[in-house]
């Protein structure tokens, strides 16, 4: 299991208050506003909590404008290790990793 975002609306701790088995899905819970989640995980606990396409869509775009800009400044900046490890930061981000 992966460590839980904060809540989206209250940005509180939450925490798994039902884990899923075969039986029953997994149930997430903010601590501080009670918002709930009920999802039919049963395994990758964290998951549907942890997956925010919107914020990764943010992040993605900031790191492809930092790369354009950073580009249009160093002419030969894309032969770098840096520039390497921002495209691979920029492809873990469209792909929905953290």
């Amino acid at each position: 299991m992966s460590e839980l975002k904060a809540c989206p609306f209250c940005i509180g701790e939450a925490e798994i208050a039902v884990y899923g088995n075969t039986k029953q899905g997994t149930s997430y819970q903010c601590l501080e506003c009670s918002c709930t989640l009920e999802t039919s995980e049963t395994f990758n606990h964290g998951y549907s909590w942890n997956n925010r396409p919107y914020e990764n869509k943010l992040k993605a775009d900031a790191v492809r404008d930092e790369i354009e800009y950073i580009k249009s400044n160093r002419p030969h900046w894309h032969l770098s290790v840096e520039y390497e490890m921002m495209m691979d930061r920029l492809n873990k981000l469209e792909r929905g990793e953290k």
